[in-house]
This record gives C-alpha cells, sequence and structure tokens, in this order.
C-alpha cells in the first residue's frame, strides 16, 4: 500500500476503531480482487441482452415483411375485385337504363293502344246497343 492508503486506514481507525477499519480494509480488498470479473459478468451479460434483443428485432422485421407481402397481395386482389364489381355495375347500369328506356317506349305504346282500342269500344256501343 502506499503512503495515502494507510492515513485513510489511520484516519478510518481513529474514527471508527480497529474492527471497522479492518471491515474496510477486507470490503475494499474485495472489491479490487472481484470488481474486474463482475464488470465482466455485466458485460457480458449486457450483450447477452443485446444479442437477444437483435434477435428479436430481426424476428419481428421479418415477420414485418411477410406480413407486408400478404397484405400487398390481399390488396391487389381487392383492387382486381374492385375493378370487376365496377366493369359488372357500368354494364349492368347501361342495361338497366336501356330496360327502363324501353319500358317507357312500351308504356307509350301501351297508352296509344289503350287510347285507339278505347276509340273503337266508343265507336261499338252503337252496334251492341242494337
Amino acid at each position: 500500500m502506499d503512503f495515502g492508503a494507510l492515513r485513510v486506514f489511520e484516519a478510518v481507525l481513529a474514527a471508527a476503531g480497529w474492527k471497522v477499519a479492518v471491515v474496510i480494509l477486507v470490503g475494499i480488498i474485495v472489491v479490487i480482487r472481484m470488481g474486474p470479473q463482475w464488470l465482466a459478468a455485466r458485460r457480458d451479460e449486457q450483450s447477452d441482452k443485446a444479442r437477444q434483443m437483435s434477435a428479436l428485432q430481426a424476428r419481428v422485421d421479418t415477420k414485418d415483411a411477410a406480413l407486408e407481402k400478404i397484405l400487398t397481395n390481399h390488396i391487389a386482389h381487392l383492387e382486381i375485385q374492385l375493378e370487376a364489381s365496377r366493369t359488372f355495375y357500368t354494364i349492368a347500369t347501361e342495361r338497366l337504363s336501356s330496360i327502363s328506356d324501353d319500358l317507357k317506349d312500351a308504356r307509350t305504346q301501351l297508352d296509344k293502344v289503350h287510347g285507339v282500342v278505347s276509340d273503337i269500344r266508343n265507336d261499338t256501343e252503337v252496334l251492341r246497343d242494337r
């Protein structure tokens, strides 16, 4: 020990007694001897945790990439279905519009025929009365 350590030991000895001074001295020796091993163990724990975290992050990234691929395919499929539905409903709308126009024309013709039948009925009433 150097001269400064002896002064610290003597100061602790004078203040707290020889038992406390010996305990502190033994504690310092234990810390000096066991400190590097403890620090190395802590460093290993930290590196293990870092490795585990990087492995976990890699798994999450892999799952994220797979999910992104699935969702991209699903979205593409939905877009194709949407386009097919859009085409179907466009054609259906055009056909319904055509049918509606045909029905209006038929209704107009029916009204004309009804008018002709009504005229014929009026004309034939004279004959029926006889």
